[in-house]
């Protein structure tokens, strides 16, 4: 129920936002965190974990997948981020 909850809020806030990276990529989970979707690393692998983080249109459940400049992930109903360097 919190889960689903939690999916409401994000979906409202339906839109695309840039996460600016410093290095040549990421792990999903640590995007995840930077980009405010979860609010901890623990919250973020969790949200991978379960299936609820898309990459460029695919469900990805491995927290430490690599994301490189202009990939995009969010949540399934939610917001969209586009990864650039």
């Amino acid at each position: 129920m919190a889960l689903e909850n939690f999916m409401d809020k994000q979906a409202e806030g339906k839109s695309d936002k840039i996460l600016q990276l410093s290095t040549e990529s990421i792990s999903l989970a640590q995007a995840v965190k930077k980009a405010g979707i979860g609010g901890t690393g623990g919250q973020s692998k969790f949200l991978v974990k379960e299936g609820q983080i898309q990459v460029n249109g695919q469900v990805v459940t491995a927290p430490g997948f690599t994301l490189h400049p202009n990939d995009k992930f969010g949540l399934l109903k939610g917001e969209t981020w586009v990864v650039q360097q």
